[in-house]
């Protein structure tokens, strides 16, 4: 699928959205004593049905599964980044602790886990950040888009941080692999990897 082009409403409408879901879940989540990652799970999968109906089933915009050979740079991408975390895990060991990363999943199943972490989140975001926010300000040129929603992005994963490093450089990445491979499979390819790795192998805090 190519950069789809967002208008104004759908971006409008896309923002309410999330606000409205995030809301809700802090609510419920500082209200009850459900387990904030099934409320997580719960919101992101919430906010990708709305943006699939948004996007595609109320327009003429087409999602259309790309063959192999475009996923060429988010394949590539994703190979350096296991290459990069195998090598911290083998030579670094002691750094590492997969457990810290999600100490909300004590009570429940890795493959749950798994699920929301790795599948669920970075489908909504992928579709939200670069589907929506960079599309809409892909308009203007690709740097200002890359720029706009890759702040975006890291500002949400790291409130209150002066450099939310990682998280900022995976928006780049995200977005390059978006803009250079044009369908959101690849960005969230590489969003659900980095996941994996930063969650259930090197423990690093996101």
């Amino acid at each position: 699928m190519k950069p789809v082009h967002i208008q104004i409403s759908d971006l409008f409408f896309a923002i309410l959205a999330v606000f409205l879901i995030e809301t809700a879940s802090y609510l419920i989540n500082a209200r009850t004593t459900m387990n904030s990652l099934l409320i997580l799970g719960f919101s992101r999968l919430t906010e990708t049905l709305f943006f699939i109906y948004l996007l595609f089933l109320r327009s003429s915009k087409s999602l259309v599964v790309p063959t192999l050979k475009r996923f060429r740079f988010a394949f590539g991408l994703c190979v350096l980044m296991v290459l990069a975390g195998s090598c911290l895990k083998l030579f670094f060991p002691e750094h590492l602790n997969p457990a810290v990363s999600v100490p909300f999943s004590a009570d429940i199943p890795a493959p749950w886990v798994f699920l929301i972490v790795c599948l669920l989140a970075p489908l909504a975001e992928e579709i939200f950040f670069r589907g929506v926010i960079f599309g809409f300000f892909r308009r203007w040129g690709f740097a200002p888009a890359l720029i706009i929603s890759s702040l975006a992005f890291s500002t949400i994963h790291s409130p209150g941080a002066d450099l939310p490093l990682i998280p900022l450089i995976g928006g780049v990445l995200c977005t390059s692999v978006y803009e250079f491979d044009d369908t959101l499979l690849s960005p969230f390819l590489v969003h659900a990897t980095g996941n994996y790795l930063l969650f259930f192998i090197l423990g690093a805090p996101v």
